[in-house]
Parts: C-alpha cells; sequence; structure tokens
C-alpha cells in the first residue's frame, strides 16, 4: 500500500532531523548556558591544598593537658569549605597520618576528617620537624595541580628533638637537620610555591626557626603558650591563608547587605555564655540553636568557646549577635560579590621605610568608581605595633591614588622599626555596606640580599648570580658560603656555588640555558659566626625567562625580601570637610548602583556570544524543519480523493477472500 503525502512528510522529517525532544533538550543547554554567563563572577572564596602536622611529642602532656589542638583543629576544618582540600597529621619520631587530602566541605567526609583530628595523641619520644616537613611536601607534591595554592601548617611546643640527651651524636645530628630545614628544605617548598605557616606553642619551641622559615615562604608564624591562645591562633591562620572578606562588628552588631550569599557567624563565648548564643536578623526576632534547627537556611555548630553559624542568603540589614563580649575574636565572614581588596600590596618590607597603600571595593572583580557610591565610601587602615597607627585612604588624586574619583583610595604609613609581623585591618563603610580585611606586614632585615642582572636572557647566555652581604650585620673577617639553586623548565636542578668577587659580594655564572622557558632561583647563604653558632637562611626564588627574541635593554630585579622601598609618599593630608547640604540626597544602595553601571565589558561580551549562538541554532532549527517539510501540502479534494480510493481497496479486497 503507498505512504500518503501527510504520513511521508513526517517520515522524512523524522529521518533527517532530530526528534523534537532532542531540540527541545539542546535549547534547554543553551539556554542554561546564557543563565551562566548572567551569573558569573569570579571566585568568590579562594581553593587551597593544605597538610597540617601537629606535634604529638610527650611534652605536649605539660603544654596542652586538655587537648586544646584538637578543638583549635576542628575550627580551622569547620571553617573550611569544598575548595579546600586538607590532610591532618601527627608527627614526633615519625609522621602519622591520620587522614587523606580530601575536599573539607560540609558533609560525611569533613566529619570523619573531625573525628580523626580527636585521635591526636600526646606520646611521642621525639620531635623530628624536618621529616615531618618533607612528608607534608610530598603529599603535596604528588597529590595537588601545579596551579593549586599550596601550605603546609605545622603547630609545635619544642624544637628539633632527634636523641636524648646523653646521645654524643644529639648536637651533631639536631645542627645538621637545622641546617638541612634552613638550607636544601626551604629551598624546595621556595622552588614548589608551598607556603609554610607555623605556630610556635611555648617558651622552649624554636621560634627564631619556625618564623624564618615560614616568612621565607611567604608564610606567618603565630605564637602562644597558653591553651585558651589556640583557636584564636588557628583562626588567624586561617584568615591569612584564605584571605576572606568579613564584616567588621561593633557592639555585637554587623551590617549585612544584598551582595551577601552566605554568612558565617563565629561567636567567641566562655563555656558559661554557650546558652545564650544568638544571632538576630533585621526583623528583630532572635534565632538560637533550637530554632535554627527548624530552618533550611541556617547551620550551627556549638563547642565551649565558640559557636560557629552559617546562614545562606541572609536577610539586608543590622544584625546582632549574643554574647558580645568577646567581639575582637568573633568574626562574620562573607560569600559576596562586593569585595575589599588591596592593589599591588607589598606584606614583606624593610624596617622604618615609608610604604604605600591602594585599596579599592570591587563587585565581581571590577572596580566600584559609581559617583554615587564614592560619595558616600570611606576607607581607613589600621596598623597594629606595639601602638595603634589609623592610616586614612583617600580616593582625591593626592595619595598615590592616580587620578581623583577613580575608585583608588591611597594612603601611607611607616613600618615598624623591629623585625616581626604585624597586622593591618582594613576597613571600608557606606551606610549599607561594610567590608573588612586583614594583611600581614612582614617586617625584616636579612643579612644578605640576591640579585639577577635581567629578567631575560637569549638562549645560550649567561646569567650572573649576585648574593651582597650587609657588613652591619656580618662584619668583615667572617666568611658567609653561597650556594644558588636553579630550577629548568624540565624540572632539572642545578646547584652552584657562589665566589667572592669583593669584600660584601659574591657572585657566579649560570650558563644551563639552551632550553627556552621559565627558570626559578633561590640562593641559601651560611655563616659561622663568632660564638660559634651558624647563621643560615634562604631565600628567593627569583624568576627569570630563556627567549629567543630579548630586548637589548638589561633590567635588574631585585625581589623580597626585602621588597626595595618604594618612592615616598607625601604625607598624609586630612580629607576635605563635608558641608551639610539643607536638603540632603537620599544615601544610595551601594549593590543597586553597582548594578546598573559595574557590569564588566568581558560579561557583555560573553552574553552577545550566547545570544548570537542561540539565534543561530534557532534559524538553524527553522530553515531545517521547513526545508524538510518543503514537499507541497496535499489540498482537501486530493485527500477526499485517496480517502475514497482507499475505500475502493479496502472493499476489492474483501470481494477477493474466499468464503469461510
Amino acid at each position: 500500500m503507498t505512504m500518503s503525502q501527510p504520513e511521508c512528510v513526517n517520515s522524512i522529517a523524522g529521518q533527517r532531523g532530530l526528534p523534537q525532544w532532542a531540540w527541545a533538550r539542546l535549547l534547554s543547554f543553551f539556554c542554561v548556558a546564557l543563565l551562566g554567563v548572567f551569573c558569573l563572577t569570579p571566585a568568590l572564596a579562594g581553593s587551597f591544598d593544605l597538610v597540617l602536622l601537629i606535634d604529638e611529642s610527650g611534652s605536649m602532656m605539660t603544654t596542652d593537658p586538655h587537648g586544646a589542638r584538637k578543638d583549635a583543629a576542628e575550627l580551622f576544618l569547620r571553617l573550611c569549605n569544598a575548595k579546600h582540600r586538607v590532610e591532618i597529621a601527627g608527627f614526633a619520631t615519625d609522621v602519622r597520618l591520620l587522614t587523606n587530602l580530601q575536599p573539607m566541605g560540609p558533609g560525611a567526609t569533613r566529619d570523619a576528617a573531625l573525628k580523626e583530628a580527636k585521635q591526636i595523641l600526646s606520646s611521642g619520644q621525639r620531635t623530628d620537624i624536618e621529616k615531618a616537613l618533607r612528608s607534608a611536601r610530598d603529599v603535596l607534591m604528588r597529590s595537588s595541580s601545579p596551579d593549586t595554592t599550596k601550605v603546609v601548617l605545622l603547630m609545635t611546643d619544642g624544637e628539633v628533638d632527634l636523641k636524648e640527651k646523653s646521645d654524643p651524636q644529639k648536637k651533631g645530628l639536631e645542627e645538621k637537620s637545622i641546617e638541612a630545614i634552613r638550607g636544601p628544605l626551604l629551598s624546595k617548598y621556595l622552588q614548589d610555591n608551598i607556603k609554610l605557616y607555623t605556630i610556635a606553642f611555648s617558651p622552649e619551641s624554636d621560634f627564631n626557626l619556625l618564623s624564618s622559615i615560614a616568612n621565607a615562604t611567604g608564610g606567618m608564624c603565630a605564637r602562644g603558650d597558653k591553651e585558651d591562645e589556640l583557636q584564636k591562633l588557628f583562626l588567624r591562620l586561617f584568615e591569612e591563608i584564605e584571605k576572606p572578606q568579613t564584616a567588621p562588628i561593633k557592639d555585637g552588631a554587623v551590617l549585612i547587605d544584598g551582595s551577601v550569599h552566605e554568612a558565617t557567624f563565629l561567636i567567641a563565648h566562655t563555656p558559661q555564655e554557650t546558652s545564650r548564643v544568638s544571632v538576630t536578623p533585621p526583623d528583630g526576632t532572635a534565632v538560637n540553636r533550637a530554632a535554627a534547627e527548624r530552618m533550611k537556611n541556617y547551620s550551627w555548630f556549638s563547642s565551649p568557646s565558640f559557636d560557629l553559624v552559617t546562614v545562606t542568603d541572609p536577610k539586608g540589614g543590622k544584625w546582632k549577635i549574643e554574647p558580645h563580649g568577646k567581639d575582637a575574636d568573633s568574626r562574620v565572614m562573607l560569600i559576596t560579590d562586593m569585595t575589599l581588596e588591596l592593589e599591588d600590596f607589598a606584606a614583606t618590607s624593610r624596617g622604618d621605610e615609608q610604604t604605600s597603600l591602594l585599596a579599592a571595593l570591587k563587585s565581581k572583580g571590577t572596580t566600584v568608581d559609581a559617583p554615587e557610591i564614592l560619595g558616600v565610601l570611606t576607607m581607613e587602615a589600621t596598623l597594629t605595633a606595639r601602638t595603634r597607627t589609623v592610616i586614612p585612604l583617600i580616593d582625591d588624586g593626592k595619595h598615590n591614588d592616580g587620578p581623583a574619583n577613580n575608585g583608588l583610595f591611597g594612603g601611607a604609613y611607616r613600618t615598624p622599626s623591629a623585625e616581626g609581623t604585624y597586622d593591618l585591618e582594613i576597613i571600608a563603610r557606606t551606610p549599607t555596606l561594610e567590608r573588612r580585611i586583614v594583611r600581614s606586614v612582614r617586617v625584616s632585615q636579612p643579612w644578605f640580599r640576591f640579585q639577577l642582572e635581567r629578567e631575560a636572557i637569549a638562549p645560550g647566555e649567561e646569567l650572573p648570580l649576585k648574593a651582597t652581604v650587609d657588613r652591619e650585620k656580618i662584619t668583615a673577617g667572617l666568611m658567609p658560603e653561597f650556594i644558588a639553586s636553579v630550577r629548568q623548565p624540565d624540572g632539572q636542578l642545578s646547584e652552584i656555588p657562589l665566589a667572592q668577587a669583593l669584600d660584601n659580594l659574591y657572585s657566579a655564572s649560570f650558563d644551563s640555558t639552551k632550553t627556552s622557558g621559565a627558570y626559578r632561583a633561590t640562593i641559601t647563604g651560611s655563616v659561622k659566626l663568632a660564638d660559634g653558632k651558624v647563621l643560615r637562611d634562604t631565600i628567593g626564588p627569583l624568576e627569570f625567562m630563556v627567549r629567543a627574541a630579548v630586548g637589548p635593554v638589561a633590567v635588574p630585579v631585585v625581589t623580597p625580601p626585602p621588597t626595595p622601598a618604594p618612592t615616598p609618599v607625601p604625607a598624609v593630608t586630612p580629607a576635605p570637610a563635608h558641608h551639610e547640604t539643607p536638603e540632603p540626597t537620599p544615601t544610595p544602595e551601594v549593590v543597586k548602583v553597582v548594578e546598573k553601571v559595574g557590569t564588566p565589558m568581558w560579561v557583555w561580551i560573553s552574553i552577545l556570544v550566547a545570544c548570537l549562538t542561540i539565534i543561530g541554532l534557532l534559524v538553524y532549527l527553522v530553515t531545517h524543519r521547513s526545508g524538510s517539510a518543503r514537499v507541497a501540502a496535499p489540498s482537501m479534494e486530493a485527500l477526499r480523493e485517496r480517502a475514497s480510493q482507499i475505500r475502493q481497496e479496502d472493499y476489492d479486497t474483501t470481494e477477493a477472500l474466499p468464503a469461510a
């Protein structure tokens, strides 16, 4: 039997094109992709791979008798999210793995890690810091991708301890281990871009060693000797590693704006105040732990010294926390599109030098410069050393901030003269939005400096490596030794000793430059002092390129520590006085103004590309389906004639059948 024209049309369409459900799914995919373009933002929280090393030596029975480091480790893990991979290990004579490197977002994996963290011991015989650091590096190099931030956090109450005091080999072995930590091992940390953070938890800990190796990698050393300080130390290091956006707290009140997707309230309290802990949103209804358990957007964890309350999509307005007697120890961490950022911040500098500071409020990575916002936006920084120094930040074109009213707020401060690590707090405020960030300022006075003469050379060309000794620290007559380590693009490591060229200058030439690419160099210096002690430090890395086409001008490069002194900044002048007008205009809401003027160009380009893609798909779909149906549609007369033919064919078939 022949096929009718409508059947033929449907059949051809089915053979030549996709079914309707497939087209619907494909179109849905592109619509979702377009929606994703609208929602694209830079990463709102950092990601890292971290190995947490906890001292399990027997001395911890005395310095931490109640296991406060277990609670501190728990706080650290609970502050982490799915972007943070953490491994926990205890160390003493050997390294004892407690958990593998795995994401620490809420769920069964983190719950298991928290359980294992409670199994930290205090029964080890020795303290092998070198072995612990080597083990942590091996984990990160084996398990982390090259572009992942790699971190080691080591907490100890002691110093390198490898043998019994009566063992004649004790002194020699421990000195050799310390030299290895300060030299080859630290050089590997620098070459591999691993940041080291340390906690020296007792007066007996080797603070000199722990702080010098942490600072050399761009990390930080925190110091304390009381159990109730441990959680504060871990919290401060988490802030330094993660660099979260926070909101300032004053008298228990905190301002949350409409750009905040998630707020985590860390409420510090005494054990007696646990039952009083609550958060109060702008509507005035206090929420305690019992009430939060019935609310989908609340997550609550309690401990004797802190509560951790996470609220998704929090309402904009003034929130309050109770109790608020420990505002300095409490935090409100935010996941938000509106961030406070520092520009070209030098974390390491020499002492007693003028340093510029530049900050900006950004929306999805773009500096906010809308006049409506700049008119009500204020910023200031506070440097805490022996005294607190307040640094006004002003956007007027007179404070190293570029043109006036460009959204960059500048100021200057003088670094402390004493070596050490100091906290720098920056706060931005408008009537509807507040942000706070904390950064560390490291003051370093190294006894030598490492220098490359050029930042780029041609293949096969030699590159001079130079170390300059500070003779105010290392007097004439003392003979330092320097060894440079250079990692080539293929991963091969070359070691080059430097020879004395002048009284305070040591140099060598690196000639293994046949392969084009990026090279990284570190240098280890050691000198035996008059009292017999050996001073050993490693600094770097400095990076240089080997490429075929190199400009004729040599560019000197010196990288910290320490940072070269910046151009002197004029003294900070006070901001112009604000004169009230008879009829003040309403304060603009930052988020709404930014939504109108702050969309980056790359977002618009992405939207345009997505729209063109969808339009092209629809055009193709229409032309394809219309092409499939180009067979002329039958008229009503033709359909009636065909129906009559079918009835006649059926009648003829019936007549031809034999009788039953």
